[in-house]
């Protein structure tokens, strides 16, 4: 795909080159500055990643920390949450005999 024509005069181009600094070549970044890059990239991700987590991250500790010990016997007079207790079942009526 070809470029449009240039539309800039030469005495344009002569007056930017007078009222412009010149640009400085490019120089693309060494090896160190963009390993630098990758490291602060890195970091930022990490910091970012573990401070959405962390709320998550105690709550799984809590529970894993919880399950170590075992489920805990019922106490005297305890009757929930607890080997031994009860739980509350819901059951559905039978049928009456004329729906069979």
């Amino acid at each position: 795909m070809a470029l449009p024509p240039d539309k800039t005069s030469d005495a344009q181009r002569q007056l930017a080159a007078k009222l412009l600094p010149p640009m400085p070549p490019f120089r693309p970044f060494t090896r160190r500055r963009r390993l630098l890059i990758a490291v602060a990239a890195a970091a930022t991700t990490a910091t970012i990643g573990v401070g959405m987590l962390a709320p998550d991250i105690a709550y799984w500790g809590a529970q894993l920390a919880r399950l170590a010990t075992g489920p805990l016997p019922c106490a005297d007079g305890q009757t929930e949450a607890c080997i031994g207790g009860r739980t509350e079942v819901i059951v559905m009526p039978s049928a009456s005999a004329a729906s069979r």
